[in-house]
């Protein structure tokens, strides 16, 4: 199955196939529900039977492709993680010259006469002839309803799953697995991954991080617990696993939830994916529905806004 994925090369040529579909022709009915129907339960929930074949074609396709001439994996980390990144970025720009507005919600994107004009904000209206938005897709078909139907109806068609995770900082290991994979329909979260494996906990004062990441509607219960219901509700899954596992292993913990954290990659996606340039003139996008046929991922994020910014520099 490997090695199909390696040596195909047209996505759209999978489209009108589903990943379960696509498994079973390659793998077989009994890798299916033993490994990956499991898996993908776990990943994707209710829309499990709707995954197209491009997204998890893509996924073996890309672990694939990361790995050396010996098998091993090989993969990076920012030094300081993503707010590392994130705060080098803004001193950039601030020393540049730009002025960023945090704590400011953009309520509606506004314009006339099929040109964008600027944004509305509950501090009062910012004029702009040029708008790029990075927001999640639903919420920004949300705030700009001069959008004509023809854009807007295949966009909402794309459905997201929410994504709740829990961050532990331990004073002890679980193990020696950096990511741990489980093919288990009774457990609640698809892995479990110790980062502390991958990047030292000399990095982290000597703590073990180690988290638990679930994507899943929002309408679950899962998603609506206390972040103290949250922690509470995986302790007994966790010490299934790690039976040595202890409560006072926990120095602390935090809790991140996200309400469109995974676009569902479906049969014909290609069909639904909004433009980068919008038909109102002036008005960019770009989210993460649009990285196909890569999966979400903050790489496909930098490389996509990237690629935006490069067109809208040359208008």
């Amino acid at each position: 199955m490997v090695l199909a994925a390696k040596r195909h090369n047209d996505y759209l040529s999978l489209e009108n196939e589903t990943a379960e579909s696509w498994i079973k022709r390659f793998a077989g009915e009994e890798s299916y529900k033993v490994v990956w129907e499991p898996l993908l339960k776990g990943k994707f929930g209710v829309e499990a039977q709707n995954v197209s074949a491009v997204w998890f074609w893509n996924k073996l396709k890309l672990r694939g492709g990361s790995r050396g001439k010996g098998g091993k994996e090989n993969l990076l980390y920012f030094d300081g993680g993503f707010g590392g990144a994130t705060k080098s970025i803004k001193n950039a720009l601030e020393n540049a010259g730009v002025k960023i507005i945090t704590n400011t919600p953009v309520t509606k994107i506004i314009s006339k006469d099929g040109k964008v004009t600027g944004v509305e904000t509950k501090d009062g209206t910012f004029d702009s002839s040029c708008v790029l938005a990075t927001l999640p897709l639903p919420t920004f078909l949300d705030i700009t309803p001069e959008l004509p139907k023809s854009y807007t109806e295949p966009a909402r068609e794309i459905r997201f799953l929410g994504n709740v995770c829990l961050v532990l900082s331990l004073n002890k290991s679980l193990s020696s697995t950096y990511w741990l994979n489980v093919a288990d329909p009774s457990f609640p979260f698809v892995g479990v991954i110790e980062h502390t494996n991958f990047d030292p906990p000399s990095n982290y004062g000597g703590k073990h991080i180690a988290y638990l990441s679930k994507y899943l509607p929002t309408s679950e219960p899962l998603f609506n617990l206390s972040d103290e219901e949250t922690f509470k509700y995986c302790l007994p899954h966790l010490k299934r696993i790690f039976p040595e596992f202890n409560e006072s292993w926990v120095n602390g913990y935090n809790i991140w939830r996200a309400h469109y954290s995974q676009p569902v990659i479906t049969k014909h996606y290609s069909k639904l994916i909004p433009a980068e340039k919008t038909p109102i003139k002036g008005l960019w996008l770009s989210t993460m529905a649009q990285v196909y046929p890569e999966d979400r991922g903050t790489s496909y994020a930098v490389r996509h806004g990237r690629k935006v910014a490069q067109k809208i520099i040359q208008g």
